[in-house]
């Protein structure tokens, strides 16, 4: 996706913006609502918005729980959070840690102690922090059904729970399958055609749960009957 150009006219609008803000809100409550909502990637098919949201995508924690180095990988990212996902880039998520490391060193915001033992700790991220990428798509589709029922209801924040029909222990093994499978063609159509770039294919997977022959029959007795 393009990203939008940086022309005079979108930069005046952005100045009136920010005037605008600035006469209704404090600079603490400015940055509170920036904190809540800045860009900070994706996990699966959800984009992470907000410092607290990230926190539990993450590290699969509360933000006040976070230590130093998490709290600045966190910061690192947003500059560009796509690109240094310490789910995808550890390395380019810690590089970036370690120099918002050093901007609090040298800013005295941490001593050379804490800042020596920050950049040492590994980039240590949770698996299991949200449920939702387990089944991105059929969480997608319960999201619509709840905005449609609920309209803007944050349900996040009101700590509900909705419980739906998916065995997340089937939907795990079709995940594994589909990603054993399209390993599997991924392959065969590198030996097909060498040195050419290739598509990534598109997958689909059904799963049965087939009657057993006793049962049919059982039921087609009954139905005779």
């Amino acid at each position: 996706m393009a990203r939008p150009r940086k022309t005079f006219v979108r930069k005046f609008d952005e100045l009136l913006i920010t005037v605008h803000l600035e006469q209704k809100l404090t600079k603490q409550k400015i940055f509170e609502y920036y904190a809540n909502q800045v860009p900070l990637g994706r996990r699966g098919s959800f984009g992470i918005r907000g410092f607290g949201e990230a926190s539990q995508a993450f590290f699969g924690k509360d933000m006040r729980q976070l230590t130093l180095p998490e709290a600045a990988t966190l910061a690192g990212l947003i500059q560009e959070p796509s690109a240094r996902n310490p789910f995808r880039w550890p390395e380019r998520a810690k590089a970036r840690r370690n120099i918002v490391l050093k901007m609090m060193l040298d800013n005295g915001h941490i001593s050379q102690f804490q800042y020596n033992e920050a950049c040492a700790a590994p980039m240590n991220v949770t698996r299991t922090g949200i449920e939702s990428t387990d089944a991105p798509y059929f969480v997608d589709r319960v999201n619509d059904q709840l905005a449609d029922r609920f309209g803007d209801k944050d349900f996040q924040e009101s700590g509900s729970r909705i419980y739906t029909t998916i065995d997340l222990d089937l939907q795990r093994d079709a995940a594994i399958a589909v990603a054993d499978g399209a390993k599997e063609i991924d392959e065969l159509l590198a030996k097909r055609h060498p040195n050419q770039p290739i598509d990534a294919p598109q997958v689909a997977l059904i799963c049965l749960d087939p009657i057993p022959a006793k049962s049919r029959r059982s039921s087609a007795a009954a139905t005779t009957a």
